[in-house]
């Protein structure tokens, strides 16, 4: 159970970086 909530949250942090990367390459283009 508590693993399941480490990976959650993991897996939210690990869209809002790979959301800031393709920002980050629509702002340079």
């Amino acid at each position: 159970q508590a693993t399941d909530a480490i990976n959650r949250k993991h897996r939210r942090i690990l869209q809002y970086h790979t959301a800031e990367e393709l920002f980050k390459q629509y702002i340079s283009s």
